[in-house]
């Protein structure tokens, strides 16, 4: 698979009249975290004009989600390189420390360090490499099924993989009308050479997540995916194992939307 990615070019005509930072975000979509360990800016600067005594500051930046993209953290510059003061082009290669966060968007933080006024056109060429798959959201109704805390039900969530290459799973859950504190989930997956007899699940995470009653997200991080034998298997597929949380307690009900992801090494 091609892991180098290029994003069309972010152009934006800016007028600035602060020295207050204003960040100005490339609303043509959201880009997967999954696989990203470096982003190369090329930021291109033309046709500056400065009021009296004005000076500017520009630089890339980049905004994470967790899991919404309608529910983004705060912005930030990025750390590499230096600030823009004036015409010419200006690359950068910032490391893209994601974390647990599902998604990135690149943007453009701009101010005044001197004066009160200020405009600029700039041209923000951005690539970089991403070594993973994204699966299509998988919406999964939980019912009222369990009567163990021990009895747990695995659920597919991608269709069949190869395995070749693979070394990390990540997922963003989206809980929806959680009826109460009761329900664990995990990342589960397993490996096979035939697709009719696919064998047990595993699970892929130590603990188990115990989503709040009512709305609320989770992101698993990226997981090892050591314990499916993928070396000895051609295929595999990713599943998420629910169950209740404690013997006896209230039935569990809610809705979880999965967008699985897997990482190559």
């Amino acid at each position: 698979m091609a892991c180098n990615k290029r994003l069309p070019t972010f152009k934006k005509k800016v007028t600035i009249l602060t020295t207050d930072d204003e960040f100005h975000w490339d609303e043509s979509g959201w880009n997967y975290s999954t696989g990203v360990a470096t982003v190369d800016f090329l930021a291109d600067l033309r046709n500056t004009v400065l009021g009296t005594s004005a000076a500017i500051s520009v630089k890339p930046a980049i905004q994470f989600a967790q899991v919404r993209t309608d529910r983004p953290h705060a912005g930030a510059v990025i750390t590499a390189g230096s600030v823009i003061t004036g015409d010419g082009l200006t690359h950068y290669l910032e490391t893209l420390s994601a974390g647990s966060k599902f998604w990135w968007r690149r943007g453009l933080r701009t101010k005044l360090a001197a004066g009160s006024f200020a405009q600029t056109e700039i041209e923000l060429h951005t690539a970089f490499r991403s070594c993973g798959t994204h699966f299509p959201t998988r919406e999964i109704e939980i019912f009222p099924f369990n009567t163990l805390a021990a009895s747990v039900r695995y659920i597919p969530i991608t269709s069949v993989l190869d395995t070749s290459g693979v070394n990390v799973a990540k997922g963003a859950i989206v809980v929806l009308d959680n009826a109460n504190n009761k329900l664990d989930f995990r990342l589960a997956g397993r490996a096979f050479n035939d697709p009719l007899a696919r064998g047990a699940w595993v699970d892929l995470e130590a603990g188990w997540s115990t989503p709040p009653a009512g709305d609320s997200v989770a992101n698993t991080g990226e997981v090892s995916l050591s314990g499916l034998s993928l070396s000895s298997n051609q295929f595999m597929e990713l599943g998420v194992a629910t169950r209740k949380d404690v013997d006896g307690s209230a039935n569990s009900r809610c809705i979880l939307h999965i967008t699985p992801a897997i990482k190559y090494s």
